[in-house]
């Protein structure tokens, strides 16, 4: 009966106490957002940078860009996984931590080898934590009008990181891959600093099991789903082509 008391009052405090919320973490949510998508536009600025430094070949590009994308979506539903058990704060913590050092190593990399399996492994790590805890604050922390603002804000935020190719496109071009990277790393640290604006949420109770096996079977789906579209021009689809590894009953 007492714990019964305490969590019918916890309820009762939280939606008062959600209401008179700031927009400062909305801020911090926001511009994390922007990040993500930043790095994804340092990486599509970065190819002639590659090939001139890194004596990288275009298929070295194409790699390094597609295990960004197979980790950050493969793992997606991990990170939101990471965030309900330990708290979306702290996740959002830890994925702006492997954002900081994924953008070190690519921006420090020796060869296309370190570049790729290094930094853009370490920051898809990163994004599917970041990505899911900045959803899950969002409906965390605003409730009402306040949440379909901040989603608002959110998507908004996402639209305006479309600009970031120009003054990363600057930077690229003047300095090359390195200063950029490094300036990301340093964007990163930042929000990092600024994660402490924002509140912490209450965790999910008994929910609070992280489903390996479920996760396992979910990362590997989605990961070969991602993987499969990344290679539709090369296999096909309905015909297969010269480079399709295998047909199903003839598709």
């Amino acid at each position: 009966m007492a714990t019964t008391t305490i969590t019918a009052n916890a309820t009762t405090r939280r939606p008062a106490e959600i209401t008179k919320a700031s927009y400062a973490p909305l801020a911090v949510l926001a511009l994390a957002q922007i990040g993500t998508s930043s790095d994804s536009a340092a990486m599509n600025l970065a190819t002639a940078s590659l090939v001139g430094t890194l004596g990288a070949t275009l298929d070295d590009i194409q790699m390094a860009t597609t295990l960004f994308s197979l980790i950050a979506g493969a793992f997606m539903i991990a990170g939101g996984l990471i965030g309900v058990t330990i708290g979306l704060r702290r996740a959002l913590a830890m994925g702006l931590s492997l954002a900081v050092a994924g953008e070190m190593v690519a921006a420090l990399s020796p060869n296309i080898f370190a570049f790729t399996w290094g930094g853009r492994v370490i920051m898809g790590l990163g994004a599917c934590l970041i990505t899911p805890s900045v959803l899950g604050l969002v409906a965390a922390l605003y409730q009402g009008r306040q949440r379909a603002i901040a989603f608002g804000t959110i998507a908004g935020a996402a639209a305006l990181s479309t600009l970031s190719p120009l003054a990363l496109g600057i930077v690229m071009d003047s300095s090359g891959f390195r200063l950029t990277f490094a300036i990301m790393a340093i964007y990163f640290v930042l929000m990092l600093c600024c994660t402490r604006l924002i509140p912490r949420t209450p965790l999910s109770g008994n929910h609070s099991h992280f489903d390996v096996a479920g996760t396992i079977v979910a990362a590997l789906g989605m990961g070969l789903a991602l993987f499969g579209v990344a290679h539709l021009s090369d296999w096909g689809i309905v015909d297969p082509q010269k480079l399709c590894p295998f047909t199903l009953c003839g598709l």
